[in-house]
Order: structure tokens, then sequence, then C-alpha cells
């Protein structure tokens, strides 16, 4: 499915009035650094579900796609990860950013409950039909 470029402008006029309203002090910073993940989790969904159905939008990379996704996916990982690291040596409780351990804290019930649970509970609709299908999507 392409991107539709009316979803796209309200998405990056969001993105600017979170800015706006976080122009200040620390609060600026933090709002950067949890800008980071909003880009490349998408990217990284689009190239782990491939390109099969994938129809280009306006703003399509090509051929390119796939390269530049894996790129940008990998820096935004990166820069997650040095921006967990702790801020200053030696490391003390008070200098120690805790930001990696909420994460985990987050992260390991969601992973715990996917293991035990999602993966037998969780499945995707099908449906009978081409037409039906069609019928679907022009109803939302």
């Amino acid at each position: 499915m392409a991107t539709d470029t009316t979803t796209m402008l309200i998405f990056g006029c969001i993105l600017l009035l979170h800015g706006l309203l976080n122009m200040c002090g620390v609060v600026r910073l933090v709002t950067v650094l949890n800008s980071i993940p909003v880009w490349w989790q998408p990217t990284g969904v689009a190239i782990i579900v491939g390109s099969a159905d994938h129809e280009p939008g306006p703003w399509s990379l090509g051929r390119w796609r796939r390269m530049i996704g894996c790129i940008a996916v990998a820096y935004g990982v990166i820069i997650t990860v040095i921006w967990c690291l702790p801020q200053s040596a030696p490391i003390t409780p008070e200098s120690f950013n805790y930001a990696g351990v909420t994460l985990a804290i987050a992260l390991v019930p969601a992973w715990l409950t996917w293991i035990t649970r999602g993966r037998r509970d969780y499945q995707l609709t099908t449906h009978a039909s081409t037409a039906q299908q069609g019928g679907l999507e022009e109803d939302v």
C-alpha cells in the first residue's frame, strides 16, 4: 500500500508541534532522543515485512529502499544504545542512566507474554476473497 501524502504531512506537523512545545532546556534533548525510535521502528517493520506487497508512493527510494532502510535502522539502533549508556565515569547510582533498565522492565514482560501466549493465540484475519477484501477497504 502506498503511503498517503496527507498522512505524512499530518505526521510531520505533529512532530513539528511536539518539537516546538519542548524547545527549552533538558526537555529539548529528551524530545530529540525520544524521536529517534519513532522513525527507525516503522522502517524496521517495513524491512522485515518485505516488499512483495509494497506499492511505491510519491517519495519512493526505488531499488535503494532496502539498503537505505537497513542503514537507517542500524543508525537508529546504535544511537539509541549510545544514549542509554551512563553519562559519566565512574558510574555511581546518581550518574547511572536508568533508561536501559526501564526499557528492559517494559520489554521483558512483553516478550514473555509473546512466548507464552502470543504465538499461540494471535491470529491474523483472512478474507474469503479478493472481492470481499475490496469491499472492506471501501468501507474503511
